[in-house]
């Protein structure tokens, strides 16, 4: 069905002739007239009685006019709809991400997220298990590492590693930690992660060489933020995610020891359904959380 000739029969109805449908199309009369008649043409019936004054509905024109009006005006507002939406986005955004991922981090991208988005819901679910995102339907996902092949966007946003921490008073009555061998003579605060290993060496990098820490666990806790709150109170030395701690770096209340040294470094993506970055509240969530984390995956300031 030719959907642009009904909606040229029904402008010719509503402005009651050729011409001035022509006018108010802007296309030439000739145009319309062959629009319309192609029209009868594949309905096999006549629509308009043509007069050199007026038009006159037929009976089925009649008919038809009432139907075809009805749907263009639903369309109309379909369309409008739409654009409402894209203008003014609500509903619910999902994302999720590593357990590790920092809460404060999170934290900002939402709030700036809804200054914009006022209307939009914003879920998020932080874990250590690989969601799937379309399965589980999940907008956007912020991962670390190798991925596998899929028909997932990728974008790739930065570098992240695991580095020493401790705290200035850990320090201050402790002895001096000069390489990494120096671990095991201190309290050390272990990550379980999704194992209930405690005891599991932490392997290092730095100075063109490699490392095996034997640390000295006093404690170890599945919780990042468990982790740093021990660090943060004098507890002993840990190794965390470098863009955990950011935050608690730049406030001093943690340092990072041994500098040149950490985990290897690994690569941090944001990963999301092809379909999903027509949709503006993802691509404006996707524009936050990579501005938010990028100045903590910068590389070159390690």
């Amino acid at each position: 069905m030719d959907m642009n000739g009904a909606m040229i029969f029904v402008n010719v109805v509503k402005a009651g002739s050729f011409t001035k449908a022509a006018l108010n199309l802007k296309m030439p009369t000739s145009t319309v007239s062959d629009k319309v008649g192609a029209l009868e043409a594949e309905l096999g019936t006549t629509l308009l009685v043509r007069t050199t004054r007026k038009l006159k509905l037929t009976e089925a024109g009649s008919r038809y006019f009432e139907k075809v009006e009805g749907a263009l005006s639903l369309l109309a507002n379909a369309n409008e709809e739409v654009k409402s939406l894209q203008n003014n986005p609500s509903g619910v955004v999902r994302i999720t991400g590593p357990s590790e991922f920092s809460p404060q981090s999170l934290a900002e991208i939402i709030l700036e997220y809804r200054k914009k988005f006022p209307n939009v819901k914003l879920e998020a679910q932080m874990t250590n298990r690989i969601v799937d995102l379309i399965g589980e339907g999940f907008d956007l996902a912020i991962r670390g590492g190798e991925l596998k092949d899929s028909s997932l966007k990728v974008k790739s946003i930065g570098k992240n590693r695991f580095i020493f921490i401790a705290s200035e008073s850990y320090l201050k009555s402790s002895p001096k930690i000069n390489h990494p061998k120096d671990i095991s003579n201190h309290s050390c605060i272990g990550f379980l992660g999704n194992t209930a290993e405690v005891e599991v060496p932490w392997n290092v990098e730095g100075e063109g060489r490699k490392f095996k820490c034997k640390p000295n666990f006093i404690v170890s806790t599945n919780s990042f933020s468990a982790t740093v709150e021990l660090v943060k109170a004098g507890a002993g030395v840990s190794l965390v995610p470098q863009t955990y701690v950011a935050s608690e770096l730049a406030k001093k209340t943690v340092v990072q020891i041994l500098p040149q040294w950490g985990t290897r470094i690994s690569a941090v993506h944001l990963v999301y359904p092809d379909q999903k970055f027509d949709s503006p509240k993802v691509r404006e969530l996707l524009s936050i959380v990579e501005r938010r984390l990028r100045k903590n995956l910068d590389i070159d300031q390690w």
